[in-house]
């Protein structure tokens, strides 16, 4: 779970994390980040829950890298008008 302290970095544009798995909580905190550009989430599990970005989140984002090494398919849905600005959309599993 990430730190909610990750929030208050208003004016981070790049964040590249290892983790162990991310729950739909994490994604809210990071979708929150106004200035954040380029997000690049590795995990060792894929999400035991599905997912929701919605169209509040990543405002200013445009390139998303997603990849995991266990675990099923990819459990995630963008809602319409989701990551507006999004130029790249990278996925491993």
């Amino acid at each position: 779970m990430l730190s909610e302290r990750i929030a208050s970095l208003d004016n981070l544009s790049f964040l590249a994390i290892c983790a162990r798995s991310i729950k739909q909580k994490d994604l809210w905190v990071l979708g929150g980040l106004p200035s954040l550009l380029k997000l690049e989430l590795h995990l060792l599990y894929g999400p035991d829950e599905r997912l929701i970005i919605s169209s509040q989140l990543f405002q200013c984002l445009k390139k998303f890298k997603l990849k995991y090494e266990l675990g099923g398919g990819l459990s995630m849905v963008c809602e319409k008008e989701a990551m507006p600005k999004l130029q790249m959309l990278h996925l491993r599993f």
